[in-house]
Parts: structure tokens; sequence; C-alpha cells
């Protein structure tokens, strides 16, 4: 469960931090880069984490402890390919195929990779699933996981709207282009 909640927090800042960098293109210090190389590899850690962690069988509601049949569920559920596509840095490796024009900045496409990262916040149910067993919070952990993705939805809605607007002029036509009407 604590494994759990550090992946949801990285998530969370994932969600967070990725479309205000492709958006804003802020210099990261080198600090935060290195931190978030960790948190990829945190990521990366997680599915082996889940691969040994038990689960409760919805058919008869006891815990599975058996290596195999959690490796089994892992897979068939879905959630190993998401967690993998989660995990795999993309950036990284386009980065080694493609070389950056302008001096090794970091241009729109690569950035655009780093987008894939956010499928990672399709994690939150696994936690949301455990805390929605206890009836008496059902009502406002809804209600939180709400609020949270409006929030982060208007969040995303900015980023993209500034990434479209930021070019001067690339949006809107000239104010002495001449209309005809025929």
């Amino acid at each position: 469960m604590k494994w759990d909640i550090l992946i949801i927090v990285f998530a969370i800042y994932n969600c967070i931090l990725i479309p205000f960098d492709v958006a804003f293109e802020p210099i990261l210090p080198d600090a935060l880069l290195g931190f978030e190389r960790i948190v990829d590899v945190l990521f990366g850690l997680d599915i082996v984490v889940a691969f040994k962690t038990s689960y409760i069988d919805t058919s008869t509601g006891l815990e599975v402890f058996e290596s195999k049949k959690i490796a089994m569920s892992y897979i068939f559920t879905g959630r190993f390919f998401i967690d993998l596509a989660a995990s795999i840095p993309f950036e990284n490796i386009y980065m080694l195929f493609v070389t950056v024009e302008n001096g090794g900045e970091d241009n729109l496409e690569l950035k655009l990779l780093g987008l894939l990262k956010l499928i990672r916040l399709l994690r939150l149910g696994r936690i949301i699933r455990y805390l929605r067993v206890k009836q008496g919070f059902k009502v406002g952990i809804r209600m939180f996981q709400l609020l949270f993705f409006l929030l982060l939805l208007v969040h995303w809605i900015a980023c993209v709207w500034f990434l479209v607007v930021k070019e001067p002029g690339s949006w809107i036509p000239p104010k002495d282009l001449d209309y005809v009407t025929r």
C-alpha cells in the first residue's frame, strides 16, 4: 500500500510537470532532470514489485500468493502493458536514433514524446480501489477524485492553450487583411 501511494504521488507529479514542460519550455535544472530519471527508474521497478504483489481473487474472495497466478493476473488484466508503456523512456530512445537540431535544444517532437508518460495516471485506479473498500470514505473519495481530475483537466487545457497561442501571429490573421465578400 505504501509503495502504491509513492507511485501515485510520482504519477501526479508527472501529470502536472510534463504538460507544463511541453507548453512553457522551462529550463529544468540538472537536479530536476536527475530526479526525473529516478522517477522513471521507480516506475520500472514498480513493474517488478507488481509481479510479486498478491491480489484478491474476485471469484473466491481469497488472497492469491502464488507467483505464477499473480503474474498471469497482472499480464491478462492489461495493467502490465499500461505500466510498461508508462515506464519506457521514449524521449531517451528517440534521442539515440535522431539528432536534435539547433545545437541540442529540446524540440517540440521530443517534448511531445514525454506526454506518453501521462499513461501513468491510469495507476490511480489501483490505490483508489483499495480506499473505496472503506464505506465511510466512499463519497469523500469520489468527490476528491472528481475534483482532482477536473483540476488536472483544466491544467492540461491551459497548457495546450498556451502552446497554441505562444507563437505570435501564427494563429491570428493579420489586422490589415481585406476579406472580399462576393
